[in-house]
């Protein structure tokens, strides 16, 4: 992990962001279920998330050894799905502290948290356990450093590191689980990880949610057509740099614009050798064009959660 010098001064946006993650997520037994509902309920409501991560997304990954943050592998998420996927599986145990990291010459926040490892295995966003080296990364986990821009102020890179500075121990290591190679699963006629479900990020009343559902399956026959979860998936088989994940619904709803965009430019997809491959032109009309009618209905259904708010 970098060093960090520990700094005074006034909050921060994302000071502001990891008290009241503090509050709504705090340490509890690793598979109280109850703790992580009211953790994702609550972070969903924190309408700062918006400000303090980068609009472009946040990038996230292991620590790795101490390179510039543009040299590591990391995966992209829109800001939404990273709080309420990824940072609710973690609970705060103290008070995020401003540090400066000397060596990557930024500054940036360490937030101490404790990684909960034994949940049922439909509430990690995928398997993580894919790899024993990512799933221990994970439980060993007891600080996330949020890393500031100096340009803007926003956060747009968050690692997991393991402090050693008097943060506090990890948890009991769980043995990773085996994994049958699939990212999504069914179990006992539940289509799992459910976590990525649209069931699971939008309201039951939401009267987008079915139009949703159909739009998301249409771009994802395509997708698989186009091999896009060839690459696009945990395991990161082409080795890019900034990973990009479609393998779940809840994946595709953060990355479409992105994915698009880069469709409709010609840099996506790509050959083995990382150059532009390109489409045929009736298969990536179609694919934009059912890749559109998926993001537009997303904006509906966003909208209507905007203006029905959970109490």
């Amino acid at each position: 992990m970098s060093n960090g010098i520990a700094r005074d001064g006034p909050p921060d946006p994302i000071m502001v962001f990891l008290n009241q993650f503090v509050a709504a997520c705090p340490t509890a037994d690793p598979a109280d279920m109850t703790a992580l509902d009211r953790c994702r309920a609550a972070l969903a409501r924190i309408s700062e998330v918006d400000t303090v991560f980068a609009e472009a997304g946040v990038v996230w990954g292991g620590e790795g050894a101490s390179k510039p943050l543009k040299e590591l592998t990391l995966t992209h998420f829109d800001p939404a799905v990273f709080v309420r996927l990824y940072l609710s599986l973690f609970m705060a145990v103290g008070p995020p502290r401003m540090i400066y990291d000397s060596e990557r010459k930024l500054e940036a926040v360490d937030q101490p948290v404790r990684f909960r490892n034994l949940l049922a295995q439909g509430e990690y966003p995928y398997p993580f356990w894919h790899s024993t080296v990512k799933w221990d990364s994970y439980q060993q986990s007891n600080v996330l450093r949020f890393y500031i821009s100096h340009d803007n102020g926003r956060v747009a890179y968050v690692l997991r590191t393991m402090a050693t500075d008097g943060a506090k121990p990890v948890i009991a290591l769980k043995e990773a689980p085996s994994f049958d190679g699939h990212w999504m699963w069914e179990d006992r006629g539940t289509v799992e990880p459910r976590v990525t479900l649209f069931g699971a990020q939008f309201q039951t009343g939401n009267p987008y949610l079915a139009e949703v559902d159909a739009r998301y399956r249409a771009f994802a026959t395509l997708a698989r057509q186009g091999t896009c979860l060839s690459c696009h998936v945990p395991n990161n088989p082409s080795g890019a740099k900034r990973l990009v994940l479609l393998q779940t619904p809840v994946h595709a709803v953060g990355e479409i614009r992105r994915v698009l965009k880069e469709v409709a430019d010609g840099r996506m997809p790509i050959e083995e050798w990382s150059s532009p491959k390109p489409l045929d032109p009736v298969f990536k009309s179609l694919f934009l064009d059912r890749g559109t009618v998926f993001a537009e209905t997303l904006d509906k259904a966003r909208a209507w959660e905007a203006v029905h708010p959970l109490p």
